[in-house]
């Protein structure tokens, strides 16, 4: 399955938090039972020095629902919307099952980080 292209736009110094339904070709639910999800932004695909963790979620893996959510504070070793640069950035989403052995790129896109003044 290719990626399915989806934009995102974050505030910085708001709680960023955003829910997918993964279906497949045929329009049905991707059970997500034995599947982690990892998903990551950077500046490009080329330089991907620093990454953002957007913190992805299984919220119910019979619908294939996932979450992905930053939010506006947190501790020292929390990213936190108010600490990425404001700018533009591309990001994926990855699953991965165990067995049989499958890792696929479901949705990708671009992401807007825009600047606030509080």
């Amino acid at each position: 399955m290719s990626a399915v292209p989806i934009n995102l736009v974050i505030e910085q110094g708001d709680t960023f938090e955003v829910t997918f339904n993964l279906r497949n070709s045929f329009g049905t639910f991707i059970n997500l039972s034995s599947y982690s999800v990892e998903a990551k932004m950077a500046k490009n695909y080329t330089n991907t020095s620093t990454q953002y963790n957007l913190n992805p979620t299984i919220i119910d893996p019979s619908t294939g629902l996932i979450q992905l959510t930053i939010p506006a504070v947190g501790g020292q070793l929390v990213t936190k919307t108010q600490d990425i640069p404001e700018g533009r950035y591309v990001y994926n989403i990855r699953i991965t099952k165990n067995a049989p052995p499958l890792t696929e790129k479901v949705i990708d896109g671009i992401v807007t980080v825009k600047g606030s003044v509080l």
